[in-house]
């Protein structure tokens, strides 16, 4: 007879992923071969979206944004 399995919800991340886990998705990107950038201003974003649409192949423009109550206490799937 089998044993029970019990299933239990994965734990909620409460904190903010740090800046380098972040800017690491566009290092990922560069490094299988595609354009990769991280932005973190404003000022920063056209241009690297024009370079990323410049790019020959994929590109991946990651965007910093600050911390918000849009979705607070909401999941992320």
């Amino acid at each position: 007879m089998a044993g029970k399995i019990r299933l239990e919800p994965s734990p909620v991340r409460k904190s903010r992923p740090s800046s380098a886990m972040v800017a690491a998705a566009s290092a990922v990107a560069a490094g299988l071969g595609a354009h990769g950038e991280h932005v973190v201003t404003v000022a920063d974003l056209d241009p690297a979206l024009e370079r990323a649409f410049a790019a020959e192949g994929p590109a991946v423009v990651n965007v910093e944004i600050g911390a918000s109550d849009f979705r607070k206490g909401a999941l992320a799937v």
